[in-house]
Parts: C-alpha cells; sequence; structure tokens
C-alpha cells in the first residue's frame, strides 16, 4: 500500500468526552486525481453514500519494542482522502504510532511515535504539520455578545494565512460554518469578538487556523448565554436577589422614555 500524504489530528475539548482520531490519506491504488480517490464500496453495492472510498484499520502501537498494539479500529475512508473514527480517553498524554492497514496490502505506520493531547496534528508527508494551537477562555458573557480568541503557538512549518474561532448550538463547530470569525493571520494571541448571539443558549466554540497544510482547532469550550432585562436602548442589566424579589443592580441607562 502507498500513502501519498497522510496527516492526523486528536482533538478533545472541554465539551467533548469522547476523543477524535481524524486522519486524511490517499491511497495510489484509488486516487484518480484533483484529491479524490474511487470508491470500491460503491462500485461493489456495500455502500450507497457515493463520499465513502473504501474501508480501512486503524491501531495504536506502543512507542518501544516489541510495539504491543493497544487498540484496534475499522473506519471509512471517505473519497476526498478524511477518515474519523474515535478513541479510547487513555491515550491522552501517550505517544503512540499510528498504523494503517487497508485490505491486504502491507500496513503503513506513522515515522514516529505521535503524542495524544487535546488538540494533536500529524502530517505523515513529513513536509509541514498543521499549526498548533489553543483556545482562549471566553470572557464578558452578555446575552448577544461575549468574547474569546485564541494563541497559535507554532505555524508548523507553513504560514498561517487565517484564523479566527467558530461556533455552533453542536459540538465540533468547523470553519465550513458562517458563524465563525476571521482575524487576520501569523501566530501569536488575537481576540475574537462575538455577536448576534441568542440569550439563554449554550454554544460550542473552538478556535482555528489554517496553514498550507490545513485547518488545525483549538480546544473546545462550552459557555451559555445571559438573559438579563434589557432596555429600549439595549442596555442589559444585572440582577440581585433580595428576598423573594429579583432587583436591578444598577440604575437605567436608558435614554428614550414612553411618553
Amino acid at each position: 500500500m502507498t500513502v501519498f500524504c497522510l496527516m492526523a489530528s486528536l482533538h478533545l475539548g472541554i465539551a467533548q468526552t469522547v476523543p477524535d482520531l481524524t486522519l486524511k490519506l490517499y491511497l495510489q491504488g484509488l486516487y484518480v486525481g484533483g484529491g479524490f480517490m474511487a470508491s470500491p464500496l460503491v462500485n461493489s453495492g456495500l455502500s450507497g453514500n457515493a463520499q465513502h472510498s473504501d474501508s480501512i484499520t486503524l491501531q495504536l502501537a506502543q512507542p518501544n519494542s516489541p510495539h504491543a498494539i493497544v487498540w484496534t479500529g475499522n473506519t471509512i475512508l471517505r473519497s476526498n482522502g478524511f477518515a474519523v473514527t474515535t478513541v479510547p480517553g487513555t491515550v491522552i498524554g501517550q505517544s503512540y504510532y499510528i498504523v494503517v492497514k487497508h485490505r491486504n496490502s502491507l500496513e503503513t505506520w506513522s515515522k514516529q511515535p505521535v503524542v495524544f493531547g487535546p488538540n494533536t496534528y500529524w502530517n505523515f508527508s513529513g513536509v509541514s504539520q498543521f499549526p498548533s494551537l489553543s483556545t482562549t477562555a471566553v470572557s464578558s458573557v452578555q446575552n448577544t455578545t461575549t468574547v474569546s480568541g485564541g494563541t497559535i503557538s507554532s505555524d508548523g512549518g507553513s504560514a498561517v494565512t487565517g484564523r479566527g474561532v467558530c461556533w455552533s448550538t453542536s459540538p465540533g463547530p468547523t470553519v465550513a460554518l458562517a458563524t465563525k470569525t476571521n482575524n487576520g493571520s501569523g501566530t501569536g494571541s488575537f481576540t475574537s469578538n462575538l455577536s448576534g448571539l441568542s440569550k439563554n443558549t449554550t454554544y460550542y466554540l473552538r478556535a482555528y487556523a489554517t496553514n498550507g497544510v490545513g485547518t488545525a482547532y483549538g480546544n473546545e469550550i462550552s459557555f451559555t448565554t445571559l438573559n438579563l432585562p434589557v432596555d429600549i436602548d439595549g442596555n442589559a442589566y444585572d440582577t440581585v436577589l433580595i428576598g423573594t424579589q429579583v432587583w436591578m443592580s444598577k440604575n437605567l441607562r436608558v435614554s428614550k422614555y414612553r411618553n
């Protein structure tokens, strides 16, 4: 089995209880060009999804000889080269070789053990890596706004051309969503101002960074917007419970009054 390019990521956010291992690989015997592969599963009638290419077996092997296999799983390799599977939470903080098997072909190993963390990305082509980054905790949470951001500690050897945060009411937001910020390029820290949120709603958020290899994500965090009283000018007011009554903690700042 010849693999043109193989990239792996593992991301475990605050709101995520089961880590996912995401791989990208192209198999020479199936590759048709343009970043896509043929689909033996569809051609043989085993799958009706045109995005499915073939099934593969994934394993994690101990870094030291005799490299005992500690986990094995099967997943679907999509025609665009991506495959996603869940892995045990016990891999976090450990180093393992990633092993890929396709049908009766020889297995392919990562060239060195991969350290699994909250967000681990590995490019098997050996040219560049994904960016390394973390998500900034949210602050100044209001009814419809909040502030977050991220820190990009490494560009992976390929310039970061896009960065920001993305969010959703479901776990695992991606840059495919319209709900994201665009905060320039390069490494270092950046701040993202979120607006247009719904009040009293739980959101999932993570930072992202894109370079020539692909898009990497920071740790996923969750937060819930407030449900504070708002005046006609849009000013929100904190409240305090006194006895059995709820009072506003500050005086009205409204500039418009009913006649």
